[in-house]
């Protein structure tokens, strides 16, 4: 009798843990609708004003359409967007206008966005971090 009633109240525990895991990732996936400024990135020799003096790249996330689009700070860019909970994909095709654009920034911007395979969102809903490997490559405020 003893190990029923662990079974039923580690059974309850368990399926406790995987609703609370549940709406964080559900929180976490609403949480990243709307548009996002880029003011962080990693792995580059120059500096972040300097790689973006005119304009800081964006991304706008649109979850009923299922769709990314923004400006690298030269070009404009769109396209599907491929998610699931926190895991993120920028390796399918993306257009991307192709104005000139002098300097290091975009490229940078590019790179960092192909290597992404994963985001997470500050608790306070302001920061978003893209990561590979848990590691950020780029962090973004909410405009």
């Amino acid at each position: 009798m003893k190990k029923i009633n662990l079974f039923i109240m580690f059974s309850i525990i368990l399926t406790y843990c995987s609703c609370t895991t549940m709406k964080i990732s559900d929180k976490q996936s609403k949480d990243i609708e709307g548009s996002w400024e880029l003011n962080h990135i990693t792995n580059s020799e120059i500096a972040f004003n300097d790689l973006f003096r005119d304009e800081k790249p964006t991304i706008i996330f649109d979850l009923k359409k299922n769709m990314l689009s923004g400006g690298t700070s030269c070009n404009r860019y769109s396209g599907e967007l491929d998610r699931k909970e926190n895991k993120i994909n920028f390796k399918k095709d993306i257009a991307l206008t192709k104005r000139y654009c002098p300097g290091d920034g975009e490229k940078t911007y590019l790179s960092a966005l192909q290597k992404t395979n994963s985001y997470l969102i500050s608790p306070d809903g302001k920061t978003l971090n893209f990561l590979l490997d848990g590691a950020v490559l780029m962090s973004f405020l909410k405009k």
